[in-house]
């Protein structure tokens, strides 16, 4: 059990007069919290047609994402009805313990919280929202969960064993105890293993290649801008996560770490192809002692995707989401929590990496399907005039879905990208997934070789 969800069940137990003995009490159905919250995962029955669960869009064994075709090739998911359909691509939920509770209440202080938006402040506030949302699970109130929930005796024995007694005397109780479950299970080794070749490259039991080494070097260089968004702990400026997370098994607290490159301004690494494998001696020592990258600074910003105009034809001629396809994604401003400003329109939290090659499509709308195209967008955004067109497409890249508040100073790269660059940095992305998911990386792509 997590230190965060244990302090909780324990808080639970004393205002309830229990000892600390009977609140943590396993049961034979459940040894752990975390067993609990996993079965909830994936049970139907907490849909209304008991024909969905968390599960269905955050597939376990496909890297936490729903890998259902759903007519849209992923882009969005299909809801409990099976006609229904979302306008956001769902996220990973692999590492999503390690996004810290929302602050701020602006577009440039806006840090954490869950879902793209950030409008779920805690992982437990996340796990509350999909049965009641009327096209994911369509449960019409939290008492009808509570008594789906109380169908199956395994769960009451269980709950009353973690919770208390008298859990079940108050469904806001009861609830609440079901969405600390789910977080316990996303908290869990199972949802973050960290023991990709990533990591086994920095505990020295996996030796990167060639090409894998230059993108690594690549990907924490001034030159390619990455780590402006994507690092934990060893981001440049105030994106450093600090102190929030949480020590794992002996492989660091994580916190602010220090820098690859000395004071986040580089170490003279020349252009974005000048990277030298020779140059891991200095970084990989660094990151592990900085403790748990999860590659993302949790930040908001609007990177300028294009809509995904297929996927709005398709939205449309099925009369579905009208009102986003009249207003487009407003991203952060539909968080609550915020200031109804304008610049927070179009901004949306900084994904991890992790297992991001086994996570197609790309971008809160599913946009891109190949990694390849999600990195050279990124250099054309970056001011590389080569890049004019899409791959995906052959055609002009599309303009932003909300043009006015795009990062263009934060995606601003020292140096344009050659090929040989953008194909290196591939092939680190790809020592970023777990060993669970390994099964699943895509075929290399012609042209592209990771030796």
């Amino acid at each position: 059990m997590s230190k965060k969800v244990t302090q909780l069940v324990f808080s639970i137990s004393v205002a309830l007069g229990l000892s600390s003995t009977s609140a943590f009490a396993a049961t034979d159905a459940f040894p752990s919290l975390s067993s609990l919250g996993k079965s909830l995962f994936s049970d139907t029955n907490l849909s209304l047609s008991r024909t969905q669960s968390c599960s269905s869009c955050h597939n376990a064994e496909q890297g936490f994402i729903d890998n259902r075709d759903n007519g849209v090739e992923s882009a969005v998911s299909l809801g409990h009805d099976g006609i229904s359909l979302g306008n956001r691509n769902a996220p990973t939920l692999s590492y999503a313990a390690f996004s810290p509770n929302f602050t701020g209440t602006n577009a440039n202080n806006a840090s954490g919280g869950q879902f793209w938006d950030g409008r779920a402040a805690s992982l437990s506030n996340q796990a509350e929202g999909p049965p009641l949302n009327a096209i994911e699970m369509g449960m019409l109130n939290k008492a009808d969960v509570i008594s789906r929930l109380q169908e199956n005796t395994d769960y009451v024995a269980a709950f009353e064993s973690y919770f208390g007694n008298t859990v079940f005397d108050d469904v806001e109780t009861a609830y609440t105890a079901m969405a600390d479950s789910i977080a316990a299970f996303e908290e869990s080794d199972e949802v973050s293993p960290f023991d990709s070749k990533f990591d086994q490259a920095l505990t020295g039991d996996y030796s990167l290649s060639n090409s894998e080494a230059r993108g690594m070097n690549l990907f924490f260089s001034p030159a390619s801008g990455c780590v402006r968004c994507h690092s934990t702990v060893m981001g440049q400026g105030r994106n450093q996560n600090r102190g929030n997370l949480q020590a794992r098994g002996g492989r660091g607290a994580g916190g602010r770490g220090n820098p690859p490159f000395g004071a986040g301004r580089g170490t003279g690494l020349g252009g974005a192809g000048a990277a030298n494998p020779s140059r891991l001696d200095n970084i990989m020592p660094r990151l592990a002692a900085a403790g748990n990258e999860v590659f993302s600074n949790f930040r908001y910003f609007n990177n300028g995707t294009p809509s995904n105009t297929s996927l709005n034809s398709f939205l449309q001629s099925v009369g579905q989401q009208s009102e986003f396809l009249a207003t487009g994604d407003q991203g952060l401003l539909n968080n609550p929590l915020i200031n109804r400003n304008a610049n927070s329109r179009g901004r949306f939290k900084v994904p991890t990496l992790r297992n991001i090659a086994v996570t197609a499509p790309y971008m809160h709308n599913g946009v891109f399907k190949n990694l390849n195209t999600v990195i050279k967008f990124y250099d054309h955004q970056g001011g590389n005039q080569q890049r004019i067109n899409n791959p995906e497409t052959g055609t002009a890249w599309q303009a932003a879905e909300v043009p006015e508040t795009v990062s263009r100073r934060r995606l601003g790269i020292r140096n344009a990208m050659s090929d040989t660059d953008i194909n290196n940095l591939e092939c680190f992305l790809r020592t970023l997934t777990d060993q669970k998911f390994e099964q699943h990386l895509p075929t290399l792509r012609e042209g592209l070789s990771c030796s």
